[in-house]
């Protein structure tokens, strides 16, 4: 078992501690749903991480609190509102006897590290007030900000203290620790997308199988294959980056078919395909 290993994923590292990935890829005990801290699938996709927003075996105030982060694909704007949503779960493992309120997000114009860690300075652009308690379902969290600085960089975690943090403990006799997971993280310009927001599809479903996409990571040009006989004309296509901003759209009546994306950044963005009143999804991811 390696825990402590988010520079294992695509975009998102450590802004502070030593917080979780886990993918069903792994062979080292870290993959969903059976991960050492609870049981839980991956809201949509393959993975997610897990963070600790309190942990009393530290120590009295000692305010450990394990943060993740990762670059925006686009700098925010000044003066433009964004639309945030992200799913968390309490995990239900013996390890974790405590819930926790304020889990929340925060902009930056720097990156953090466990070198230089992320501030607890009892400050979030958005925070959820109440304990989250479910260790079934995944909640959603969203909410708003409007930019005040051309922020570059997006963390997930707890930005308040011991002393503003309110806690409920499972088991009262032990340490209390918190540990929540984290999935399908949205920021957007457009208010219904980010409301809508449920996450990128997983790749393995049935509607997935229907369309191909190849060579995927690319440098941004990605053969699009259509199997399915109903889909292969009067295709439209779509494509849209994290922020949920399109950024291609185009009706196809070939197959296969060519898009170039090369003019994008490196990241993750989500292709739409829209016929026959089905949306088909699937993610592209974009290298230099």
């Amino acid at each position: 078992m390696y825990t402590g290993q988010m520079s294992r994923c695509l975009d998102w590292s450590s802004y502070r501690e030593t917080p979780d990935y886990y993918n069903t890829c792994s062979t080292n005990g870290m993959a969903p749903p059976s991960i050492p801290f609870g049981f839980q699938y991956p809201h949509t996709g393959s993975g997610y991480a897990g963070l600790e927003t309190f942990d009393e075996s530290q120590g009295p105030n000692s305010n450990y609190r394990e943060i993740i982060g990762a670059q925006l694909i686009s700098t925010l704007t000044v003066g433009v509102k964004y639309y945030i949503t992200f799913f968390v779960n309490l995990t239900g493992g013996s390890f974790n006897t405590t819930r926790t309120n304020n889990l929340g997000l925060r902009f930056s114009k720097v990156p953090y590290s466990l070198a230089q860690p992320d501030t607890i300075n009892n400050s979030a652009d958005y925070y959820e007030t109440a304990i989250i308690t479910d260790t079934t379902n995944w909640t959603k969290l969203s909410g708003s900000f409007v930019a005040d600085s051309a922020y570059k960089y997006v963390a997930i975690g707890i930005f308040f203290d011991d002393a503003h943090t309110d806690t409920s403990s499972f088991y009262p006799i032990y340490n209390k620790i918190a540990y929540y997971i984290v999935d399908d993280v949205c920021v957007s310009t457009d208010s219904i997308y980010a409301s809508t927001w449920t996450g990128i599809a997983p790749l393995n479903n049935k509607q997935s199988h229907e369309i191909e996409t190849y060579p995927n990571p690319s440098n941004g040009v990605f053969t699009i294959e259509v199997k399915s006989e109903q889909l292969k004309v009067n295709s439209i296509v779509e494509v849209y980056n994290i922020l949920g901003e399109k950024v291609y759209s185009e009706t196809q009546n070939q197959n296969p078919y060519t898009i170039d994306l090369s003019d994008m950044n490196t990241g993750i963005y989500t292709l739409k395909v829209y016929c026959n009143n089905q949306i088909h999804y699937k993610k592209l991811i974009v290298v230099k």
